[in-house]
């Protein structure tokens, strides 16, 4: 997102740019504005209305820019659509019914029809448009139809002698620091998660070896960042420090990246190890769970360390780091919007040390 939302210098916002906005910031951003005063039963009250509408509103982005839709999403997006259309009514009484207010009540036939709408959008069209824009003319509009098949032909030509992005040779695009030595507590923690994978990996204090031994040293090599698949990025440092991954039980899992190291020895290939701060679900009595779910957003706190393989990893999140007492919660939280579509929460457990009596 651009740095002067709202400004006149900014300008207006693209498709891509309209879709993070209500997909992604609008989520982590707007529950603290109806949710202030702490007392959340209250706050609710008052602007239950308030909330339904963005509820609505951004279910209904995240359906119609789904990749795969069944006709039950079909029909939830018609319910979710009636409720925002009901609820900006008693918002925006003076509100004007624009062409596009009546477009999106037949994007459920549309869905029906056609499937995902991302397969049938405007968007590729709209970017042809725009490199062809791009063309110089010279003014001679009697030439543009030759000058924009020269330009065509020249960046195919261009292309073609390029090669294809499949058979040029990946490069190595770890950023790895110099080697440090891991104490013995860190070193013990990492050599049993490795011995998941190698059972019979060796310590290196375990003397004498025997030939031929697969042994790990105790000097690691730290790595900055670390590519996922998909051209996404993860790191220990923001914004990319949170990710969700699968759990070695198999279940969908968040967690913060403390450190990502690339172990060192002889026998076998070394492979690299993240070390992350599972999250676990804040527990609440109240109603508010029910808004954070159908926002897609979850409200976490980070405490149990984990190792994971680079695998394992599904995609950085965005996310929003919310102080002590926000939210009528004692312990800092995180909210987080997976990245990944519409993501099942973690199981909570009901402690009640998390919320503020």
């Amino acid at each position: 997102m651009p740095w002067g939302l709202g400004t006149k210098k900014n300008g207006k916002l693209k498709a891509s740019e309209w879709h993070t906005l209500f997909a992604i910031h609008l989520p982590l951003a707007s529950l603290d504005i109806f949710l202030e005063s702490g007392n959340i039963k209250e706050d609710l009250r008052l602007n239950g209305t308030a909330l339904d509408n963005i509820c609505a509103l951004v279910r209904c982005t995240n359906l119609v820019s789904s990749k795969k839709i069944t006709r039950k999403d079909a029909n939830c997006f018609q319910d979710e659509y009636e409720v925002y259309t009901a609820t900006s009514e008693k918002l925006f009484p003076n509100l004007k019914i624009l062409p596009n207010h009546h477009y999106a009540l037949h994007i459920p036939q549309h869905m029906n029809w056609w499937g995902p709408l991302m397969a049938v959008s405007k968007f590729p069209g709209e970017r042809l448009i725009g490199s062809l824009q791009k063309c110089k003319t010279n003014t001679h509009q009697k030439h543009t139809g030759v000058t924009i098949m020269n330009k065509f032909c020249q960046r195919q030509r261009l292309k073609a002698a390029h090669g294809l992005d499949c058979a040029r040779k990946q490069g190595d695009k770890k950023q790895v620091e110099a080697p440090f030595e891991m104490d013995r507590m860190a070193y013990d923690q990492v050599l049993h998660f490795c011995r998941q994978t190698v059972p019979d990996l060796r310590a290196y204090y375990d003397l004498p070896h025997p030939p031929e031994a697969k042994v790990m040293f105790s000097l690691a090599k730290e790595i900055r960042s670390l590519e996922v698949g998909q051209g996404r990025r993860i790191s220990k440092r923001k914004p990319n420090d949170i990710v969700e991954y699968i759990s070695k039980d198999g279940e969908l899992a968040y967690g913060q990246v403390c450190d990502i190291i690339r172990p060192t020895g002889i026998g076998h290939e070394h492979s690299d190890v993240i070390k992350v701060i599972r999250g676990k679900q804040v527990a609440r009595g109240d109603a508010f769970p029910v808004y954070l779910e159908k926002l897609n957003v979850l409200q976490l706190h980070f405490g149990t360390i984990e190792y994971i393989h680079p695998p394992q990893v599904v995609s950085p999140v965005a996310y929003r780091r919310l102080p002590a007492w926000s939210l009528a919660t004692v312990n800092p939280s995180y909210l987080i919007r997976p990245l990944g579509g519409l993501s099942s929460a973690p199981s909570s457990t009901n402690d009640p040390m998390e919320l503020d009596p």
